[in-house]
């Protein structure tokens, strides 16, 4: 993790060790600039620890493992030409079925269906510092602290089995990151983050308003 977070920055400070002092000329957020971003992440722990613990039957017709996300969005807000204030929120979900032969009451084989599921939600408060690097590209340094709510469930039709519900151990979020937009249109940006704390890389779009 630290490997990828440590390649983001020195992507980032690559960049701004490039700029010389005539390519400035106006930054690419200022103050007053709201920044909208969706993204999607990568990877999905949860889903990797499944498809490690369970790749062995992952083609079997009677598995399926199933994934969503890291998906979420950020808004910031530059209160002056260097700092911004924001939100950001994301999702995750996983999931891990299976059919498995057990024996009823009557004492008969039948089949019954078993599904492990575990979601996600993180919303952190952001604060953010940006680079002036002229006009197309924003490249900052962000952290963010915040709420992050999981739960783990385990359902089944099986009568042996007692379906079960498990809610977060630890509630609390916290990130670090390095990222950078770069403008495509005085309002679009591409953008790209590395981090610690949620998902290692995740990459969107942004709308500056």
């Amino acid at each position: 993790m630290k490997k990828i977070l440590l390649s983001g920055l020195s992507m980032i400070m690559l960049l701004v060790a490039l700029q010389t002092p005539q390519s400035v000329q106006a930054q690419a957020v200022e103050e007053g600039d709201i920044i909208v971003e969706g993204f999607y992440g990568w990877p999905n722990f949860a889903t990797f620890l499944l498809r490690a613990a369970y790749g062995f039957s992952a083609n079997d017709e009677q598995v399926n493992i199933s994934s969503a996300g890291p998906l979420g969005g950020r808004v910031e807000y530059m209160i002056d030409d260097n700092i911004s204030l924001g939100l950001e929120g994301y999702y995750g979900a996983s999931g891990l079925e299976w059919e498995g032969m057990s024996l009823t009451d009557q004492g008969n084989d039948t089949t019954y269906m078993y599904d492990v599921s575990y979601n996600r939600v993180t919303a952190n408060l952001r604060a953010a510092y940006h680079f002036d690097l002229g006009d197309n590209f924003d490249a900052y340094v962000a952290g963010g602290v915040g709420y992050r709510y999981t739960r783990s469930r385990f359902d089944t039709d099986d009568p042996f089995f007692e379906e079960a519900s498990v809610g977060s151990f630890l509630p609390f979020s916290i990130r670090g990151a390095v990222g950078g937009r770069y403008f495509i249109a005085n309002t679009i940006g591409l953008g790209l983050e590395f981090a610690l704390g949620g998902p290692l890389v995740s990459g969107g779009v942004s709308i500056k308003l």
